[in-house]
């Protein structure tokens, strides 16, 4: 599925500089598989965003996340 596709209707709806293929949505980054979309959720416990480098590296193509990230 594409990107664009997953996102609409979540994201305000902005020109994408290029549609990429999603090959999987994950929400750990301990199952990321290259081609996935990691959503970094900042959760109770564990803010998802201290794990996108660890996504990243795994080969996720895309991360959706809330707020600022530095």
């Amino acid at each position: 599925m594409l990107l664009s596709q997953i996102l609409s209707g979540i994201v305000p709806a902005e020109p994408l500089p290029g549609d990429i293929e999603i090959a999987a949505v994950e929400l750990n980054s301990q199952n990321v598989v290259p081609g996935a979309l990691f959503i970094a959720l900042n959760g109770k416990n564990s803010d998802g965003r201290k794990y996108i480098p660890d996504a990243l590296q795994k080969g996720a193509v895309a991360v959706l996340y809330d707020g600022d990230y530095t």
